[in-house]
């Protein structure tokens, strides 16, 4: 085996069973990709500008963070203040304001895992500046008859969320 071969992206194809999930790299490697990133961040190389700019920003996003959860969250909001800006670890994801689907909702589940097991704060970031089509979410419904209990049709209901203009 060459050594470009051993350092390829690995075949990433979408397992077809149910309770399965494409995760690269493998979550039980965050720690060790945090500890590196986190490494690569402290090295006495790097500009004092990019350390300051970095300094800034996670400072305001937290500082964000905290103001948009305080109607919603508010115990979670005023945790956020506990923390150091520049001591406490990031885990950040992002995704288009538009209501999320299940594997959106299992990327939140796992930064939020992520985070609590590597002592790191978990954050999503709206990622461009659409304005979501709706405020609602769609939720399938299927209804069975009664004598066979198979299903006979299926349908959509739409779910209002809490969801505040900002």
């Amino acid at each position: 085996m060459s050594s470009s071969a051993a350092t390829e992206r690995p075949s990433l194809k979408v397992p077809k069973e149910n309770n399965r999930v494409l995760c690269w790299p493998a979550a039980s490697a965050s720690k060790q990709l945090l500890d590196s990133n986190h490494a690569n961040l402290a090295h006495s190389s790097l500009p004092t500008w990019f350390r300051l700019l970095r300094s800034l920003a996670r400072e305001q996003a937290l500082t964000a963070s905290k103001k948009y959860m305080s109607d919603y969250a508010p115990a979670l909001a005023d945790s956020i203040a506990k923390f150091d800006s520049d001591a406490k670890r990031l885990v950040v994801g992002g995704h288009q304001p538009e209501l999320f689907h299940p594997g959106v909702w299992f990327k939140n589940f796992l930064m939020f895992e992520i985070g609590k097991r590597t002592n790191s704060i978990g954050l999503q970031v709206i990622i461009d500046h659409d304005v979501a089509r709706s405020d609602a979410l769609r939720v399938p419904l299927c209804s069975t008859t009664s004598t066979t209990g198979a299903f006979s049709e299926f349908a959509q209901r739409s779910i209002p969320l809490p969801i505040r203009a900002v």
